[in-house]
Formats: C-alpha cells, sequence, structure tokens
C-alpha cells in the first residue's frame, strides 16, 4: 500500500514514528509537504481534476494510482493545507483517516464546542 505523510517536517519524531511503523509493515511512505502543491480543478465533472507537487526535489503530479491513502499531519498553514487535504480525499477520491473538515473544526476551540453539543 502506498501511504501519503501529509506534513511540513518529515524529521518530526511524530512522522517518523509513523514512517517507521508503515515501512514495517510493509508499505510505502511517501512525504510530501502540502504547502506545495498546486491543484488544478476543472469545471468538467470527473474531468481533469488534478494536483502537483513543486517541490523542486519531489515535483510531480500526484494521481490516485500512486496513492491507496493519506495520513495528515498539518499543523503549519492549516486553512490551506486542509483545503488539499480536501481536494485530495475529495475531489480524487483518496482515502484520508481523517477529514479536512473535521482539522478546521478541531483546530478552533469554540467550533469543536459548537460541534460537541450537536
Amino acid at each position: 500500500m502506498n501511504i501519503l505523510v501529509l506534513n511540513s517536517s518529515e524529521k518530526c519524531f511524530a512522522t517518523q514514528s509513523i514512517i517507521k511503523a508503515g515501512e514495517k509493515h510493509g508499505h510505502k511512505m511517501i512525504i510530501l509537504d502540502p504547502a506545495y502543491f498546486s491543484p488544478l480543478v476543472s469545471n468538467i465533472e470527473g474531468g481533469y481534476d488534478r494536483i502537483y507537487d513543486l517541490l523542486p526535489r519531489t515535483a510531480s503530479r500526484i494521481t490516485i494510482k500512486e496513492i491507496d491513502a493519506i495520513i495528515p499531519r498539518i499543523g503549519n498553514n492549516l486553512i490551506y493545507n486542509s483545503f488539499i487535504l480536501e481536494h485530495l480525499a475529495e475531489n480524487l477520491g483518496i482515502y484520508s483517516i481523517q477529514s479536512a473538515s473535521r482539522i478546521r473544526a478541531a483546530a478552533n476551540k469554540f467550533h469543536t464546542l459548537l460541534l460537541s453539543r450537536r
């Protein structure tokens, strides 16, 4: 299984622990910084939606055939990165262990409180 870890710092201890655990179970772990992603969204349903990684050392187009699941670890630039996650999960159909809307809600204490009262 190819697992994309969205994180701005691959040297983070928690991220390294996730990487080691994934590799131990035979998964290919890919670490990319969503701050360098550039989405292209078309107005054609099921058409040309795609996303590009523009970081010079890893520059490439990300396709759903390359990624089976996403583990988001997006603390920096939360709003932009959560919308990147949303595009990957909802528009491209890549499974994510967390939804972008819930990450945004959890980052806002008042919003979290309102959601917990429903």
